[in-house]
């Protein structure tokens, strides 16, 4: 790599002079050698400090940068409607990213979005272009900073890899997933060159959702043999051949250990289960195994896994739920003494096949989660599962699907999850049968978090959804809660969202909506609940008439605008663009959320939509320079945004991830800022109507502002404080900053 000199303090003015001159002259900028980059170990690369600046130039082509980590940048192609005529434009912009990528160690993530229609600005697929014969594909220059790429298309379109970023000049890659592209054998090459190139350095490939030639997976397993440092291994594609899998089984029984996580290719025959099963025999380091067989038996792997001393989560994909094998699974439970998660999707199992299981499991100690997804699973099957629970003690989840019972069915099912005490560790979608005890156990047991599921709320009582939400109100147990509504019941929708509004444990909600019109008004009451909400993260709402109505859009918009601790909100829904201006609006002025995501609809950077990305991108700086504090920064803007966030629950598995830090070290590093900045936690007990108590901790500021309430978080039991209060705030003055709660 040639000698390059560093940019001391780049002006924005001459960026500002090359976009007035046009695109090509910013080509210039970046080609002259004086404004290289290669910063040095804890030194900013200069670009980081303009990333405002750079996305205004060059957001026009559809790219933008992203800073994911301190001093870390996200290079990205963003949905923007172009024609066939601004090719030269695509071309040009591609150039110019080329050159950021060749010069800026600073930029380690490519993340490239291709839409169904082709609609970016980089175009994907030459080939397909009226102009290729006037026009070569622009060059990709090595990238010696560049560790991930990932890429994908949008709703399983068909794009050529041929010119995506010349793989094959891309070196020392830690990550490449590529997702819904065309392999051909040309461009399988090219992908077995980029893996080759990074056979030092090269942690996680995945090629999902395609088909793959024969020869070029060959290739590829072939270069993956040889990585020196591979820990997962995603191939989840079709073979359009049915020849052997050889080169899968060579790299299974590869000689390198660092391999723990493998999703195979979709097995179109029986003697590819041999080969698979006799190859996971004599595996010695993988953990994580994911199968797909539509059809097929799985008894051989099975069989192989009985052995097995490593492999503790396994994931099986259209198996035959029958009785032989089952028979094989029960064998392998009874005699596996290391598997800790199995989930099972496909066909649905039979009562015979499940009284197989359950005799199994009451003998198993070390599963600890069974997950059973499938559709209508028969009532006297899932009877007879939950009967194990009494004698096994270990298995902590057993997850259900969707329940094919009669009221009857359901009651007796209630009445056993109520003898053995399932109710702690059986998941299923709640009806009216199991809610009286569901409610009894919420308020009477306090355990390990918990995940929810209701079934269709409509359907309920209201008197027994009443009293379900009030105990969801009261418990600290349940922090993830799935809900579906279909129909159109006003009063149940209202008693569910005045839980929500008073909830403090719930982090993450799901809300899956059915298309009839009524079902608007739930996502309407659940997002004007939301506002005062001092504890959800995470919103998930899917429905096709979410956005029926523009008063929807209005209460979603001031939830964005008032709510400062939701983290990521997607809609699995089509937004309409002007409704899609009003959620931006609202977006604009939050210093929290990190991810709006409209799913599957395509987001245009026009005018209207840009402050959309401008806040998104600014939260991501504002949380990573709260991170650079905690890391043992003294500058007073990281100082600020630590303030800022100090008291958001995002805040801790950030730096966890950003730093590479134990869950115990980033807190730790986390309350010794407080003391830094001279906030006190007080724990205060106040009196309820009955005659209980409610632990509050108050986290009270020294700041510029003088003294503030900056947090307060309330539950029925106390919380576990792991900082002790640093005397620095008198009495007096906690009164003064509390009211009159203190006495």
């Amino acid at each position: 790599m040639e000698e390059r000199s560093r940019i001391s303090e780049p002006r924005v003015t001459d960026f500002v002079r090359a976009k007035l001159a046009g695109m090509q002259s910013i080509l210039c900028y970046l080609s002259e050698p004086q404004q290289s980059c290669l910063a040095e170990q804890n030194q900013r690369c200069w670009l980081c400090e303009d990333v405002t600046t750079w996305n205004k130039l060059i957001h026009a082509f559809g790219f933008e940068f992203w800073e994911t980590r301190p001093g870390v940048l996200s290079f990205r192609a963003i949905p923007h409607a172009i024609d066939s005529r601004n090719y030269q434009d695509a071309a040009t912009a591609a150039s110019i990213a080329s050159k950021l990528l060749n010069v800026h160690l600073c930029i380690d993530e490519i993340d490239i979005f291709y839409s169904e229609d082709s609609s970016l600005s980089m175009p994907p697929a030459w080939d397909r272009w009226p102009f290729r014969k006037h026009i070569d594909p622009f060059p990709m220059r090595p990238s010696f900073g560049v560790r991930h790429i990932r890429a994908r298309t949008y709703r399983g379109s068909c794009v050529s890899l041929r010119n995506i970023l010349n793989l094959h000049m891309v070196g020392s890659l830690e990550t490449l997933v590529l997702d819904g592209f065309e392999v051909g054998h040309v461009s399988g090459s090219r992908i077995a060159s980029a893996v080759e190139f990074s056979v030092v350095t090269l942690k996680e490939f995945a090629v999902l959702n395609t088909e793959m030639p024969q020869e070029s997976s060959d290739e590829i397993c072939h270069q993956l043999r040889h990585c020196f440092h591979l820990k997962s291994a995603s191939l989840k594609y079709h073979v359009t051949s049915s020849g052997s899998v050889g080169a899968l089984v060579a790299l299974v029984n590869s000689s390198r250990k660092s391999l723990q996580k493998i999703e195979f290719p979709t097995l179109v025959a029986p003697e590819h289960v041999a080969s698979i099963a006799k190859a996971l025999a004599t595996n010695t380091c993988l953990r994580d195994v994911y199968l797909c067989a539509p059809g097929l038996s799985l008894a051989p792997v099975f069989a192989a896994l009985e052995a097995n001393a490593t492999v503790q989560r396994l994931h099986l994909s259209g198996c035959v739920a029958d009785e032989p094998e089952a028979a094989s699974l029960a064998s392998m439970l009874q005699n596996n003494t290391v598997l800790r998660s199995l989930t099972l999707e496909g066909g649905n199992i039979t009562a015979p096949a499940a009284r197989q299981l359950s005799d199994a499991l009451r003998e198993n100690v070390t599963l600890e989660r069974l997950v059973l997804p499938s559709r209508n699973i028969d009532a006297a099957a899932v009877r007879c599962l939950c009967e194990a629970l009494e004698q096994n003690t270990v298995l902590q989840e057993l997850r259900f699907g969707d329940i094919s019972a009669s009221e009857r069915e359901r009651a007796e099912l209630a009445a056993l999850l109520a003898e053995t005490g399932g109710y702690g560790r059986v998941r299923l979608p709640l009806m009216d049968a199991y809610i009286p005890d569901m409610t009894s156990f919420l308020t009477q047991h306090q355990t390990r978090p918990m995940q929810l599921t209701l079934g269709n709320i409509c359907d309920m009582s209201t008197t027994l959804l009443e009293q379900l939400c009030e105990a969801l109100a009261q418990s600290a147990m349940v922090h993830s809660l799935q809900v579906h509504y279909a129909g159109h019941n006003p009063s149940n929708g209202d008693v569910f969202a005045e839980m929500l509004e008073v909830n403090a444990s719930i982090t993450s909600l799901e809300l899956s909506l059915s298309s009839e019109p009524g079902t608007y008004c739930l996502a309407a009451k659940v997002a004007r609940a939301l506002v005062s909400n001092q504890t959800l993260q995470e919103l998930t709402i899917s429905g096709d008439n979410v956005f029926l109505r523009r008063q929807t859009a209005e209460s979603f918009a001031r939830l964005l605008s008032w709510n400062d601790t939701i983290t990521k909100m997607v809609f699995s829904a089509s937004i309409p663009p002007k409704l899609l201006c009003l959620l931006v609006s609202g977006v604009k002025n939050n210093k929290t959320i990190l991810e709006f995501s409209p799913k599957h609809q395509l987001i245009s950077c026009t005018d209207d939509i840009c402050p959309l990305f401008a806040t998104l991108r600014k939260n991501q700086s504002r949380l990573n320079r709260a991170v650079e504090f905690v890391r043992g920064d003294r500058d007073r803007q990281h100082a600020e945004a630590f303030e800022h966030l100090c008291s958001k629950r995002h805040l801790h598995p950030h730096v966890v991830q950003a730093m590479e830090w134990t869950e115990l070290e980033a807190q730790q590093r986390i309350l010794t800022k407080f003391v830094l900045l001279n906030v006190s936690t007080y724990i205060i007990l106040i009196a309820r109507p009955d005659n209980k108590f409610t632990s509050c901790i108050y986290v009270i500021y020294m700041c510029r502002n003088g003294l503030r309430t900056a947090c307060q978080h309330k539950a029925a039991i106390p919380y576990v404080v792991y900082f002790s209060a640093k005397q620095c705030v008198k009495s007096k003055g906690l009164k003064m900053a509390l009211g009159s709660s203190v006495d």
